[in-house]
Formats: structure tokens, sequence, C-alpha cells
């Protein structure tokens, strides 16, 4: 693959194929040669060079070949999550403002705040 061919791309983020045209080549802080890419919305991304191919076929099934691994790294991520959250309250107690930082995070699932008279 060079600058100037069709990728089709398997983002392990939206767990979604997808066609862009390659425009540079780089190396992640992790080691990973990434691939930049120009999306047809005029949007750029980079992405690890592993995920892209010349074929729409090869991205699906390298995409369905690593969603079971998604899966197991995205659990791994909520329950480490959750025990952070355990510790936090071991550490400080329960949070004082709870009602108000759901409010914040989710303005629209939030319950409404009662006015103080």
């Amino acid at each position: 693959m060079k600058i100037g061919d069709k990728a089709f791309c398997s983002d392990p983020k939206t767990r979604k194929v997808f066609k862009a045209e390659v425009t540079a080549f780089n190396v992640a802080q992790s080691g990973y040669q990434l691939v930049g890419l120009l999306l047809d919305k005029g949007e750029t991304k980079n992405l690890e060079s592993a995920h892209c191919f010349t074929k729409k076929e090869d991205a699906e099934k390298h995409l369905e070949r690593i969603n079971p691994l998604l899966d197991e790294a995205d659990k791994i991520m909520d329950d480490g999550k959750k025990r952070i959250d355990e510790i936090r309250i071991e550490i400080l107690g329960e949070p004082a403002y709870l009602e108000l930082s759901e409010r914040i995070m989710n303005p629209h699932k939030a319950p409404k705040l009662k006015a103080v008279k």
C-alpha cells in the first residue's frame, strides 16, 4: 500500500469497515505503523496499518476475526473501571455531589435538580 491508494479499513472503535485514501505513513509512540487516511467526507483519521487492506473482503474478515478480542478487551476495561471506582470510594468515601455529577455527565438522562429556596 502506498500514498494515493484506496484502502478498506476495519475500525476497531466503531467496528465498521470504511473506505479511504492513504495520505501518509507514520509511527506511533507505541511503535506501531500508522496510516493517515482521508475519508470521503473530507475528514482525516490515523489507524494502525494492521487494520488497512486493499480489498474490502479482507477488511471484513479482519473485523470478524478481531471482534471477539475487542469484546474481551472491553470487558477487561469495564471490570477495571469498576474496581477503580470501588478503590476510589474506599479512599474518598461516597461522592457528596453524585446527583450533580450525573446531571453533568448525562444531562438528558439525569433527574432534574430541585430548586433551592
